[in-house]
């Protein structure tokens, strides 16, 4: 799947993206983690919530986050700023 990840054939991308679910996260986050870099930004859009849905570790989900906060599509920078905000400190 990690080549996949580079595919231009967004149908199929974002059918496997909408398919992960909490029980097979594990298995595709670094999947979901390349498509966050992807140029469709329906890709990356979908991947981002996916992620911010499954993902626990908070640092992970800041680390990620930071690299979408300037991202062309303003949806996409403003689900990773809320979800950097939402990141409890310690």
């Amino acid at each position: 799947f990690g080549k996949m990840a580079d595919s231009k054939v967004l149908r199929i991308l974002l059918t496997i993206i909408a398919l992960i679910n909490n029980e097979s996260f594990p298995d595709f986050k670094n999947f979901l983690v390349k498509c966050l870099h992807h140029t469709s930004e329906e890709v990356r859009k979908l991947s981002l919530e996916n992620f911010l849905r499954y993902e626990d570790d908070q640092k992970i989900i800041e680390g990620n986050c930071r690299k979408l906060l300037n991202d062309s599509n303003p949806e996409i920078a403003s689900l990773a700023s809320n979800a950097i905000t939402l990141t409890p400190t310690s």
